[in-house]
């Protein structure tokens, strides 16, 4: 009998995360593909189908392999879909001349991201202050984040 309650909790834990997911639409990164080479200022390419739900944005952020949990919000605002395509700039580690050179051939993972309107706020914020101060602090992924879809791509050296 416990064995048969664990199996239901799991069921249903996996039925739940399916109905979860399939509120939101469908988005991928195109371009960069998986494991490929990219260098420092980039652009990334995607699709999406279907509508974003009411009070979601969908941002782009980057995470180097040496930065844990540390995430670097990409583009300069959230991602706008043009149709059921999107584009948006991508700078990948440290530019030349201020440590990139030490970026090369570095891992990061590159993710698109939903996130609600409070977490969309503060993520514009960072973006505005970031910009203001010329200073582009990591920050931890916000509460209501989902993981679309991400790569992981190494940083060229391009310095």
């Amino acid at each position: 009998a416990k064995y048969i309650a664990v199996l239901s909790v799991i069921m249903a834990s996996i039925a739940l995360a399916a109905v979860a997911s399939s509120e939101h639409p469908a988005a991928k990164i195109t371009s960069p593909i998986n494991g490929t080479s990219v260098p420092t200022n980039s652009q990334t390419f995607g699709n999406i189908s279907g509508e974003l739900q009411s009070g979601f944005h969908m941002w782009l952020v980057v995470n180097p392999s040496d930065s844990r949990e540390l995430w670097w919000p990409l583009g300069g605002g959230e991602i706008v879909p043009q149709s059921t395509e999107w584009s948006q700039s991508a700078v990948i580690g440290r530019e030349c001349g201020s440590g990139g050179e030490q970026d090369a051939g570095k891992e990061n993972v590159i993710a698109i991201i939903l996130v609600d309107e409070n977490d969309h706020q503060y993520l514009n914020n960072w973006v505005k202050k970031s910009n203001i101060v010329q200073n582009w602090d990591g920050i931890a992924l916000p509460p209501s984040t989902i993981i679309v879809d991400k790569v992981t791509v190494i940083r060229e050296n391009d310095c």
